[in-house]
């Protein structure tokens, strides 16, 4: 039989959907019939090797155990469209990990290995930073996007069901980072026959009004700060140089806006 409704967030990096979704994604993840996908398209490593993407890895799991804290975590590889894929499964949410390299390198500096220049056919392929799989194209990519999507559709009573992803559309979604930008391309090459999509704005709502507070602002930020603490716990066990920035939830945290549509409505 069916399992439950089933609604998605994709993004880039493994804090984006708490800073700029995480009020509807704790909400998804509390409610009765619903299981939650989160795909993670890149690493975040920041062209580092001292352990960085590992931490925030952990981090995106801390904000789900944040939201839904007595469910046990499990650990699991599998295959889609050729891809070994590391996914955790916790309480109502499964996670993918496809560990794909970070756009900018240190030193923000970017990357040739990227998804941007997969997309432009700079580079003819893209390996995961551990090397578990390699992206043969663009196209390779996206498929693969695309069979997550599926396999976890066919196995909810889902029809047409919610994609939460950055917003393509530099127009509304202006400045934003480029892994964002090409994980929404990404999924525009086949999600709007079959799928709602809520199109989240990224770093530019620091420059926008707020239109957070009460319970949706104390509920998102209990998965940043999950995300945060779990990041800062680590690099201090770790002796890793930390990245986590504070300041970012006072740019990011009290606003959130998103343009809706429809299956089958085209994106402009």
């Amino acid at each position: 039989m069916p399992g439950p409704y089933i609604g998605f967030y994709v993004a880039a990096h493994e804090d984006d959907w708490q800073f700029f979704r995480g009020e509807q994604a704790y909400a998804d993840l509390n409610a009765a019939n619903v299981r939650i996908v989160f795909i993670h398209t890149t690493a975040g490593d920041a062209g580092r090797t001292d352990g960085w993407w590992e931490v925030r890895e952990r981090g995106a799991i801390a904000s789900i155990r944040a939201a839904v804290p007595a469910a046990p975590l499990k650990f699991d590889v599998r295959t889609v469209n050729g891809h070994p894929i590391s996914v955790y499964v916790c309480g109502n949410s499964t996670s993918y990990f496809l560990r794909l390299p970070d756009g900018y390198g240190q030193q923000n500096l970017p990357t040739l290995n990227s998804l941007t220049h997969l997309r432009d056919g700079v580079v003819s392929s893209i390996a995961a930073v551990d090397h578990s799989t390699s992206y043969a194209g663009w196209s390779d990519f996206w498929n693969t996007l695309k069979g997550i999507l599926q396999t976890e559709t066919a196995a909810s009573s889902s029809v047409n069901p919610w994609v939460n992803a950055p917003d393509y559309n530099t127009v509304r979604n202006p400045n934003d980072h480029a892994d964002h930008k090409a994980t929404a391309d990404a999924l525009r090459m086949f999600v709007s026959s079959s799928y709602n999509r809520a199109w989240w704005v990224g770093y530019d709502i620091q420059n926008r009004p707020v239109n957070l507070s009460g319970t949706p602002y104390n509920q998102k930020k209990s998965l940043v700060d999950a995300y945060s603490n779990m990041v800062l716990q680590l690099t201090t066990q770790n002796g890793a140089p930390s990245q986590a920035d504070p300041a970012e939830w006072a740019a990011f945290g009290p606003h959130s806006y998103v343009t809706i549509r429809s299956y089958g409505m085209v994106d402009d």
